[in-house]
């Protein structure tokens, strides 16, 4: 069961993609947090159009080679979550598609698989790849937008969140 929404402050922190990569990272993590007085966890799921979850849509993270870990992340982290009563909601980047001076290796990527929903400038140029700078979705495609409500939609359908924190 989900735990009863807060009625006083919410005590949350931010998980980042960057923290875990395996099953036992996750259950760490979530136990420290609990420790710790926190009572909501943001964890990261989505950061650059890939996946820290089974996903119907995007791949699987580079930080995993781009394969399934062997576990899923995000219900991991749920269980851990509800076994200690903490709230759990889902972080995704919500418009950024890669970071990188090269575009991602992975074929399916969406990058690759549409191109035409990345930003073009003031002179029809696609926005370039940069070592500090994300290429990011362009918003004001219906496709685009279309895209992400069923992203995020599955993330909705298949876990039972507590919220989805779209950054």
């Amino acid at each position: 069961p989900s735990p009863e929404p807060a009625t006083g402050p919410m005590r949350a922190i931010w998980i980042t993609r960057w923290d875990y990569r395996s099953l036992e990272d996750v259950e760490r993590i979530v136990e420290h947090c609990a420790d710790a007085g926190f009572d909501t966890l943001m964890f990261q799921v989505r950061g650059n159009a890939t996946a820290f979850y089974p996903s119907s849509f995007e791949p699987w993270a580079e930080q995993f080679g781009w394969r399934d870990p062997g576990f899923d992340p995000l219900a991991v982290a749920l269980a851990e979550a509800r076994r200690r009563g903490l709230a759990l909601h889902a972080w995704v980047n919500v418009m950024p598609a890669w970071w990188g001076p090269r575009p991602p290796a992975e074929p399916t990527h969406v990058i690759h698989a549409h191109p035409g929903w990345l930003w073009i400038d003031g002179d029809g140029e696609r926005q370039s790849y940069a070592e500090r700078f994300y290429v990011s979705l362009n918003p004001c495609l219906p496709e685009v937008r279309d895209y992400l409500v069923a992203v995020l939609g599955e993330l909705l359908e298949r876990y039972a969140l507590d919220g989805l924190h779209l950054d």
